[in-house]
């Protein structure tokens, strides 16, 4: 047989380490999407991304707000961020 034809049928996967490396890598991205997932629902559950887009601003120099939610402290001088 040829040298070639050799080496590429030795290279190729076979159906039963495709499903083996498949299985290996579910295994191993499912802890790490499940952490993820879990940072990015309380990240998205406490902070809000406001803008304002208004032709006159009550801050001439900022136009997006990062808001957090779960700070109920209110303290004189702070910026607060409401519902109109």
């Amino acid at each position: 047989m040829n040298r070639a034809y050799i080496q590429s049928k030795r290279t190729q996967p076979r159906p039963f380490q495709t499903k083996a490396a498949l299985g290996w890598f579910l295994l191993k991205a499912l802890p790490i999407l499940i952490l993820v997932l879990a940072v990015e629902r309380y990240v998205g559950q406490r902070f809000l991304i406001g803008g304002d887009d208004q032709v006159d601003r009550c801050l001439p120099d900022k136009w997006i707000y990062l808001i957090d939610t779960y700070n109920k402290d209110i303290w004189r001088g702070d910026l607060m961020a409401f519902r109109a």
